[in-house]
């Protein structure tokens, strides 16, 4: 075996073990929150804490995106040839992820690339979930929130 298939052999493995990693927390994740059926917001707050200290600390600030990184990946995208906003990884990561999409004349919105869809901020997640969860209920024919 060369040193070169080697070294991609690892790679590939490294690549599979974060990945595996990850869809693990996914599940813990989706787990925690059925087991309780429900949750008040307390319980999802502590289910969030817990989510983000599995991961590797370097993960755990873009994990999940509060006011401040939302409003840091807009200056990044409003400002793609300032390099001094933030290190390379960082940036790479914003241009990579988001786009911008106008809303007035002088307002922004970030969005997701993958999806189309407008970032959920930590802050909203739990009434984001309320109201899936009433809405799911009520298609289901049950008693909602």
């Amino acid at each position: 075996m060369h040193k070169y298939d080697h070294e991609n052999i690892l790679k590939l493995m490294k690549i599979f073990y974060f990945h595996l990693y990850i869809f693990t927390l996914c599940i813990f994740f989706i787990i925690t929150i059925i087991e309780y059926n429900f949750v008040n917001k307390d319980t999802f707050d502590s289910i969030i804490k817990k989510y983000l200290s599995f991961l590797p600390d370097i993960h755990q600030t873009k994990a999940l995106i509060n006011l401040e990184l939302l409003e840091h990946i807009k200056e990044i995208l409003l400002n793609p040839l300032n390099f001094k906003i933030d290190n390379k990884v960082t940036y790479n990561w914003a241009k990579k992820c988001f786009f911008l999409e106008k809303i007035t004349l002088e307002d922004y919105k970030v969005m997701v690339k993958k999806n189309n869809k407008p970032i959920l901020v930590v802050k909203n997640m739990y009434k984001a979930l309320c109201r899936m969860h009433a809405k799911t209920n009520n298609y289901e024919g049950q008693r909602q929130l």
